[in-house]
């Protein structure tokens, strides 16, 4: 089955039609309209006098869900929501199960897609009656946030577009400069976003000689929201690389300064460096050459790593599938598996579709098993890791076992959507699984049979 970053759990689709949202002006709940056409919603908010709200969800996003379940449905926000927007849901992708009414709509959304710059999910977005940007964020907020952000929207001076037309005229001073980046940002406007950073870094923060403001409250999300402006040349590069649990406590996140000094060096030293592969037209980059700069500069461990995972990408990315299975496995050899969190989403996701999809060596096949069955340790109740294991089971000849372990698999996933009543939004995974599994009891490859391109 298709494998995503995010488990996949499918969004509600609450349409309710504006005659009932005025027979009851303040539901409980958010009362979505039944339409997505643009210029009917703003004739509409024109008539009522009203702002408009559209929640861009997909069938896949579980924040998109979490939004339904514990914001949408509070009262309070239904409550005002109601009586200042016209609200609607949009469906950003598209899927074989999707009803007709969905699939009328895929033009509208495609239209709302492209107008407002939707690129992540969920992405919430505020607009006046004339369609004009008042405030967009993406990612799940908790109720109080959202209630706060769409009653913003009443005051002007508070509304995105006001803002960013004050930066351009270069009203808002140099120090209220990381506030309005960071709004840029969160509504994805990034080129405005990155050119507010850098200015506020360049004309302010560079300048700040005691240590105690540049860590500040403020300066700390500043640099965490855009952490790839740092160059190794200033002073947050050097805290993070000499005193890393230090910074990490300050910026109450394990892992940053390891993240930031990676990153920051995997731009400096290598993506400025290695050509873009175009059309498979392309030179292997001397990686030798990169890794013994790094290692000068640095550390031998941060050129070996930052080295191998560049090398991954770069094969990966001119399809050269037994190389990039090589190095994959070298790298596990040499450094261990992660399983937490996105680690072990990232290692399910390259071990299904690079080596169970793409290799034919039982010796890796079998690697990759031993890597699922920590993983499984870890997340025994995770229905997609299990079918991996299952698939990569099968491959290597162990029926029997694939079997059982896929119908366990089926088994999770049905009782999840029983328990929590989530057939609409993992059906389309609970058929995928059905399907593998009917595939292993007929003895019939789950896998690609042309691995390799």
């Amino acid at each position: 089955m298709k494998k995503i970053i995010i488990p996949a759990l499918l969004s509600i689709l609450m349409c309710f039609s504006l005659k009932a949202q005025d027979k009851n002006p303040a539901p409980l709940k958010v009362r979505f309209t039944g339409t997505n056409n643009l210029e009917y919603l703003k004739a509409i908010a024109r008539k009522e006098n009203k702002n408009i709200f559209i929640d861009c969800y997909t069938t896949w996003c579980a924040p998109c869900r979490m939004m339904d379940l514990s914001v949408f449905s509070n009262p309070e926000v239904g409550t005002y929501l109601n009586s200042a927007f016209i609200c609607v849901k949009v469906q950003m992708d598209s899927t074989a199960s999707d009803i007709i009414e969905i699939q009328s709509r895929y033009e509208d959304a495609r239209q709302i897609k492209e107008l407002y710059a939707v690129s992540a999910f969920p992405t919430l977005i505020f607009i006046n009656s004339e369609g004009k940007l008042l405030n967009k964020i993406t990612g799940f907020r908790d109720a109080e946030t959202f209630l706060q952000l769409a009653k913003d929207c009443s005051n002007p001076e508070l509304t995105y577009d006001f803002q960013k037309e004050a930066f351009l005229k270069q009203e808002i001073p140099i120090r209220e400069l990381s506030k309005f980046a960071i709004s840029a940002k969160q509504v994805n406007d990034s080129r405005t976003a990155d050119s507010a950073a850098r200015i506020y870094k360049e004309k302010y923060l560079d300048l700040i000689s005691d240590e105690k403001e540049l860590l500040s409250n403020e300066h700390t999300l500043f640099i965490k929201t855009f952490p790839e402006i740092i160059n190794s040349k200033d002073r947050y590069f050097h805290l993070f690389f000499t005193q890393q649990a230090y910074m990490d406590s300050v910026f109450t996140y394990p892992g940053i300064s390891k993240t930031v000094v990676y990153r920051t060096i995997l731009r400096e030293e290598v993506k400025s460096k290695i050509q873009r592969i175009d059309d498979h037209k392309y030179n292997v980059p001397d990686w030798d050459s990169l890794k013994k700069t790094i290692t000068t500069k640095y550390t031998k461990h941060l050129a070996d790593t930052i080295i191998i995972n560049s090398m991954i990408s770069w094969y990966l990315a001119s399809k050269d599938w037994p190389k990039s299975i090589d190095l994959y496995v070298k790298k596990n050899e040499r450094y261990g598996i992660q399983t937490d969190g996105l680690s072990g989403v990232s290692l399910n996701n390259i071990v299904f579709n690079l080596i169970f999809k793409k290799c034919e060596d039982v010796s890796v096949l079998n690697k990759a098993i031993s890597w699922m069955e920590l993983l499984i340790s870890v997340s025994p109740q995770d229905y997609q890791y299990l079918d991996t294991y299952a698939n990569l089971l099968y491959k290597v000849g162990r029926q029997n076992e694939a079997v059982e372990v896929q119908t366990k698999a089926v088994e999770i996933l049905e009782l999840t959507i029983q328990e929590k009543g989530m057939k609409e939004y993992l059906e389309s995974d609970l058929l995928e699984l059905n399907k593998v599994l009917n595939l292993m009891r007929k003895g019939i490859p789950t896998w690609p049979l042309q691995t390799i391109n």
